[in-house]
C-alpha cells in the first residue's frame, strides 16, 4: 500500500503520485502507469493522457480502501452577483464537513460570478453530496467539477 491510499500489485514499495491533470479520487476507476525515475503516476481511467500513454508501462493499481487520505479536487460555481452569495457558498461546503484549501471568485457579464475551489474530499460519494449541496442554493446556476 503506497502513502495515499492506492496499492499497486505488481509493484511493492513503490513511489506513488496522483497525475496533476486528472486529480483521481477513491472511488474513481484509475489506472497506473511507470514513469522514468519518479514511479508509478495514477490517473483517472477517464483521462486523456492515458489514452494517448504507452500500454507497455500500465500498471494495475486499486484505491485501498482501509488507507485513504483526503484528495484535492477542484469544482467550478456559477452563480448570480449578489452580496452574501460567496459566502453562503463558503458556509455550505464548510457545513459538509469539507475544507477549502483555495478558493477564487470573479463576476462576469450579465450580473454573474463564477467561484473556483479546490476542495479535499475523502471519495467520490463526498464529492457528489457536495456538488448536489450547492447546485440546491440559492442563486447557483452551475456546479462542477474541473480537470485541467
Amino acid at each position: 500500500t503506497a502513502e495515499g491510499g492506492v496499492r499497486v500489485s505488481s509493484l511493492p514499495d513503490v513511489l506513488v503520485r496522483f497525475a496533476r491533470c486528472c486529480d483521481p479520487i477513491p472511488g474513481e476507476r484509475i489506472a497506473g502507469f511507470l514513469t522514468r525515475g519518479r514511479g508509478v503516476t495514477v490517473h483517472a481511467a477517464t483521462c486523456s493522457r492515458v489514452l494517448e500513454a504507452d500500454p507497455l508501462r500500465r500498471v494495475d493499481c486499486v484505491w485501498d480502501t482501509e488507507n485513504q487520505a483526503p484528495r484535492p479536487v477542484k469544482i467550478e460555481v456559477g452563480c448570480v452577483d449578489e452580496r452574501g452569495q460567496l459566502a453562503g457558498i463558503s458556509r455550505a461546503i464548510a457545513g459538509a464537513g469539507i475544507n477549502i484549501r483555495k478558493a477564487e471568485s470573479r463576476a462576469i457579464e450579465d450580473g454573474k460570478a463564477i467561484n473556483t475551489f479546490e476542495v479535499m474530499v475523502q471519495n467520490i460519494e463526498e464529492l457528489g453530496r457536495l456538488i448536489r449541496r450547492l447546485s440546491r442554493l440559492k442563486g447557483v446556476i452551475s456546479v462542477e467539477r474541473i480537470r485541467v
